[in-house]
C-alpha cells in the first residue's frame, strides 16, 4: 500500500478478484477521508473474508475449487474466468452458462463460451440451458466438455480427473441444480 507515493505496509487480503482488490482500496480511501488512522485500517483489512458463494477458495476432497456458485452475469462470469487463467494447474469449470436471459441467451452464451475455451482445459455444463454454449464448443471444435444432468454429477467426475487441477464453480449451481 502507497499512500501518496509514500510505502505504507505490505497487505495481503483473501479476496482473489481484481474488482475485490479495487473494493478493498477504495474502502482504505474512504477511511482515510473519515480520518481514521492508518493502523486501524490496516488491522481491520485482516479482517476481511470472502462471501459465501463469491469466488470462495476452498479446498474440497484435497482439491482446489474456486467457488463462485451463487449466481452470475458476463461481468462476473469473465471476473472468474480470469481469476482461473491465473492457475498453472488443470483449468477445470462447471457452469449451467448464465441462466435468466431470455431472448439475449445466445449471445450472451455465445461470449461466455468464446472466453471458456480461451481459458478452461475441460468444462462440466449442467442442465438443458447450455444448448448456445455447446453450439459454440462444436463450431469451434472444443472437445473437451460434457453435459451433465446435475451439479453432484459433474463434480463428482471433476473430482475424479486425474490431473493436478483447479475447479471453478461457476453460477446457481449448488443451490439451483443440486439434486
Amino acid at each position: 500500500l502507497y499512500i501518496k507515493d509514500k510505502y505504507i505496509s505490505h497487505i495481503s487480503i483473501c479476496l482473489l478478484s481484481k474488482h475485490g482488490v479495487e473494493n478493498v482500496l477504495c474502502s482504505i480511501c474512504v477511511c482515510l477521508a473519515l480520518n481514521m488512522e492508518i493502523e486501524d485500517i490496516l488491522a481491520n483489512i485482516k479482517n476481511i473474508n470472502n462471501i459465501p458463494h463469491r469466488l470462495e477458495s476452498k479446498f474440497v476432497n484435497g482439491v482446489e475449487v474456486i467457488d463462485d456458485g451463487f449466481n452470475s452475469n458476463i461481468k462476473g462470469f469473465f471476473d472468474a474466468l480470469a481469476v482461473l487463467s491465473l492457475s498453472n494447474k488443470y483449468k477445470v469449470l462447471i457452469t449451467p452458462g448464465i441462466i435468466e436471459q431470455g431472448e439475449n441467451n445466445k449471445v450472451t452464451s455465445s461470449l461466455v463460451a468464446s472466453r471458456i475455451v480461451e481459458v478452461a482445459d475441460f468444462v462440466f455444463l449442467v442442465t438443458n440451458n447450455t444448448k448456445h454454449i455447446e453450439e459454440y464448443f462444436n463450431q469451434k471444435e472444443f472437445k473437451h466438455y460434457i453435459v451433465k444432468e446435475c451439479f453432484i454429477e459433474a463434480f463428482n467426475e471433476a473430482i475424479k480427473i486425474d490431473k493436478d487441477k483447479i475447479i471453478l464453480i461457476e453460477n446457481d449451481l449448488p443451490d439451483i441444480y443440486l439434486k
